[in-house]
């Protein structure tokens, strides 16, 4: 986890929706609900809602720093308040508000008002109806179930799913209410072993009166938004480490290929030289070599030789882990645990969402819900796309002349295009 020391508190930053989202360490409580809260509030902090807090554990549980461990010892000890209540009402399904207001020291949400933001489109609140699988389930269900989705959103659900499938006791456990006889406002939990199964536990029912639960705050940020950018990177893309992984990575599933198998005959010296020219700045790569695919759709493509493709490796294996999280979550292409499959199975979901199967009301029904898919391509994206535009977005997060140097060289080797 990304951390930052500010006077005497911690900032812990998670990926969150494409964007760094900033909590403060150390975490609030343990207290109810409405007092932890309060105190956030005085601190001028803003408490976190199910989707946030989705991201802060995702992170953790992807991380091996003493503040991650923190976290899910936390969990496991205690829970997480969550800031996203709950109004079940009888035959309709459940209400999902984030930040809702308190009133002496409850939770309070009203029906009307909350039908009033729907349909204004407010997206703070959500509503699911009754019908959603409870109690034990796979971390898979869990992601997909419609309480949690709409509790979380699709990314936070998702990312939930993922935390679950890292505890090492399974199932999961939802504890909500399947129908109720009279409305019912809940407060939202997070934990790990509460539930039946021992692994991760989603609760939506209570009354926000336990003096157990803790919370993690955001920072209020001001409306001038200042990205964090990254400064000496050139000596750890030069490193020996690095070089050896993108040496690795080059030849993936191109072992028996001539060219590899010539650069590895004097492979210690060649890896050497390599770092040595990027060093010295004297490397130059080769030109690159073209030839025409058709598949079905004729393309020109341009091939690097196999040095510059260890350095392209080089390069990317410093830059990925900066730029891919704030890259849009449907993005597919050449993406680690993204690609081809996975975008289908992302298309399917919007498909049924959009159209519910096509139908409202029976086969012969005229009120047919119709959508609609834009399918485009940017034509000739990578000959035509201006390279300043391009260097300038990359300098925003990147503030090292070197890299820049070297990126710059590898953009301007393409003949075939790149406006300046």
């Amino acid at each position: 986890m990304k951390n930052q020391l500010k006077i005497n508190q911690l900032k812990l930053t998670a990926s969150h929706n494409g964007r760094d989202l900033t909590f403060m360490h150390p975490n609030y409580g343990p207290n109810t609900y409405a007092n932890v809260k309060a105190d956030i509030e005085k601190d001028n902090l803003r408490p976190a809602i199910m989707a946030e807090t989705a991201s802060l554990v995702h992170t953790a549980f992807n991380s091996i720093d003493k503040y991650s461990v923190e976290i899910k010892d936390l969990m496991r000890d205690r829970y997480l308040w969550i800031f996203t209540g709950i109004l079940y009402v009888p035959n309709k399904g459940a209400y999902l508000q984030d930040a809702p207001k308190t009133r002496n020291g409850m939770l309070f949400m009203d029906e009307s008002d909350l039908i009033k933001r729907l349909e204004s489109g407010d997206s703070s609140v959500r509503h699911v109806p009754f019908g959603y699988k409870t109690e034990s389930m796979s971390p898979l269900e869990l992601g997909k179930n419609p309480y949690v989705i709409a509790l979380a959103g699709e990314e936070g659900a998702e990312k939930l799913a993922q935390v679950a499938d890292k505890h090492k006791r399974q199932p999961s456990y939802l504890r909500s209410f399947e129908s109720v006889s009279e409305p019912l406002t809940r407060v939202s939990t997070l934990s790990s072993g509460w539930g039946l199964g021992g692994g991760l536990y989603v609760g939506g029912v209570s009354l926000g009166d336990g003096r157990s639960g803790c919370a993690f705050e955001i920072t209020l940020v001001s409306k001038v938004f200042i990205m964090k950018t990254y400064k000496n990177l050139y000596s750890e893309l030069i490193s020996k480490d690095n070089f050896s992984l993108a040496y690795r990575r080059a030849r993936k599933g191109k072992t028996k290929k001539f060219y590899v198998k010539e650069f590895e005959q004097n492979l210690s010296d060649n890896l050497k030289r390599l770092r040595a020219e990027l060093m010295f700045h004297s490397y130059r790569p080769k030109p690159l070599e073209s030839f025409i695919v058709r598949d079905p759709k004729t393309r020109k493509i341009s091939k690097s030789d196999f040095k510059d493709r260890i350095v392209h490796h080089a390069l990317v294996n410093i830059l990925e882990p900066i730029f891919d999280p704030i890259f849009i979550y449907d993005s597919y292409a050449n993406r680690k645990n993204k690609g081809t499959l996975a975008a289908l199975k992302r298309f399917d979901e919007f498909k049924r969402k959009v159209s519910r199967n096509g139908k409202l009301n029976g086969w012969f029904n005229n009120n047919q819900i119709k959508g609609y898919c834009l399918k485009a391509d940017i034509k000739h994206y990578f000959q035509t796309v201006n390279h300043d535009i391009l260097l300038n977005i990359i300098k925003r997060k990147i503030n090292d002349s070197k890299m820049i140097w070297l990126i710059k060289k590898i953009l301007s080797n393409y003949k075939g295009g790149g406006r300046t």
